[in-house]
């Protein structure tokens, strides 16, 4: 039995239902891995009694408070407990920490670097000293992967880190009792999720361009889900101020942490927005796709790739108030194509971005090793 370690100080309760958590716990369901999940103790983790049940999870002393240096420590005692380790982010510690595991299995350990990463992975450099030794480290890990397609094939083709990368997303859990295409009953609703309003989830355009839009409707509402930062609540009541007959239409439900609730909600909601900025791979696009919610993102490169360019979903520029609003009147005005693009994105979601389908590439590249 394969022995897989994941290394992240920083994990949360959180965290378990995303990548960080996700990859362990579906390599040791469905693949027959040992797998544990490493890190601080970061509060309560009650999804490892309901999402993740079986996911093995051990706490990182805080011996210097620094989480490189704990890192590095509790690999120096642990290491042997381990095949394989995987760790994130281009960082030169993250490097450093999966040579040293490297090194202490006399090169005979397997290493996975997720990067988690946006497009501003194309500007990173080696110039430097430390830099060309970094980039010379990266070519030593057994596998790195990049969540995002088309980052993939520029990486490539302009071998930016000096060695290939593979593609595997992120992705959602399919389990069992999930409902069908034909069994989800749909409300005139859009949602978004995330951490509202952030400069980087940029909502004052979904506010506003739902404004405009609620000028030629009386029915369709808007939910936005998440943590609210505090420096948008000025926002909020000044939006309110503006457009009073909006209390009734406009809700803001805070953070989610039941997740089938969470599916509740992407399950009654036809449309999902997304008008960020910037974005890696959020877990947003799949699992509302997943729920067969029709997809309106802002042109990000993460867009392009979860919906093949416009193929499963519609794209406006960036912060356009007014393309976004054009795109809302159109899909809530041709129901049938609705209903269609529903149905349509939920199967390709299925086949292409559920855990089991994703981890299989990873399965491969480590048992091929």
């Amino acid at each position: 039995m394969m022995r897989f370690l994941t290394l992240f100080p920083d994990a949360e309760n959180v965290h378990l239902t995303k990548d960080v958590g996700m990859i362990p716990f579906v390599l040791y369901r469905d693949f027959g891995y040992d797998a544990t999940l490493a890190c601080y103790k970061n509060g309560d983790y009650q999804y490892l009694a309901t999402e993740v049940k079986g996911l093995k999870i051990v706490y990182i002393k805080k011996i210097t408070g620094n989480k490189f240096l704990d890192s590095l420590i509790y690999l120096v005692f642990n290491t042997r407990k381990y095949d394989i380790l995987q760790v994130y982010h281009l960082e030169r510690s993250s490097t450093v920490v999966l040579t040293l595991f490297r090194l202490l299995k006399f090169n005979k350990a397997i290493t996975y670097l997720k990067l988690d990463f946006d497009e501003r992975i194309l500007n990173v450099t080696f110039k430097s000293l430390l830099g060309r030794l970094h980039k010379y480290l990266l070519g030593k890990v057994t596998c790195i992967s990049i969540e995002n397609k088309i980052l993939q094939d520029k990486l490539n083709a302009d071998n930016v880190l000096g060695r290939e990368v593979v593609y595997i997303p992120n992705g959602f859990n399919l389990t069992d009792g999930q409902p069908t295409v034909h069994q989800v009953k749909k409300l005139k609703k859009f949602i978004t999720v995330g951490r509202i309003g952030t400069a980087q989830k940029n909502n004052e355009v979904l506010l506003g361009a739902f404004a405009v839009f609620c000028d030629t409707d009386n029915e369709w509402t808007l939910e936005l889900i998440g943590d609210i930062a505090p420096q948008f609540n000025a926002y909020i009541e000044q939006y309110f101020i503006t457009y009073p007959q909006l209390k009734k239409r406009v809700y803001f439900s805070g953070f989610i942490a039941d997740k089938s609730l969470l599916a509740q909600k992407y399950n009654e909601a036809q449309v999902f927005i997304l008008t960020s900025r910037f974005e890696g791979m959020p877990l947003v696009y799949v699992e509302a796709m997943q729920a067969g919610c029709c997809i309106i993102s802002s042109d990000i490169l993460a867009a392009r790739d979860i919906t093949r360019m416009g193929q499963f979903g519609y794209l406006f520029e960036v912060g356009n108030v007014d393309q976004l609003f054009a795109l809302m009147l159109s899909v809530t005005r041709d129901i049938v194509k609705l209903k269609a693009d529903q149905d349509k994105v939920r199967i390709y979601a299925q086949q292409n971005y559920s855990w089991v389908v994703i981890l299989q590439c990873l399965n491969e590249a480590i048992r091929t090793v």
